[in-house]
């Protein structure tokens, strides 16, 4: 089929991990279905640098990431920011309220419990932004 991209695209938590370890099989699979001509793509929430650090090689198994809920896409070596990343204030009013956040390319992530603390000091900064939930 000229002009069509086979490819398999698969979540991260709960599908390729349990309790936050990889499933063996599950990347067997993977590796099973590059090996066929498929391209493997990894799609996940998690912030890019926090899922390399957490699963060291992971992201080399895939043919693409899309992570950060779809913020960032990165082929080999090439990431790109496929939204304008969370103003550098708001991690600031954060910080200031002594919420943590933890800083992506693009997103700020955080515990959904501070989410009243977010929209707040968002709105008194004038920020255009959303809050997407994903896990905790």
């Amino acid at each position: 089929m000229a002009g069509f991209l086979r490819a398999v695209a698969l979540d991260l938590d709960g599908t390729l991990t349990d309790h936050d370890e990889l499933s063996l099989p599950a990347l067997a699979a993977v590796d099973d279905l590059r090996e066929d001509g498929l391209a493997a793509l990894l799609s996940t929430g998690r912030i890019l640098n926090e899922l390399e650090h957490a699963y060291p090689g992971l992201v080399g198994r895939f043919d693409a990431v899309v992570a950060e809920n779809g913020a960032v896409l990165a082929v080999e070596d090439d990431v790109r920011e496929l939204a304008a990343p969370v103003e550098e204030s708001l991690a600031g009013a954060l910080a200031d309220r002594g919420v943590p956040c933890r800083r992506g390319r693009v997103l700020l992530a955080g515990d959904a419990a501070d989410a009243p603390t977010v929209v707040g000091a968002a709105g008194l900064l004038g920020l255009d932004c959303q809050i997407v939930r994903n896990r905790n």
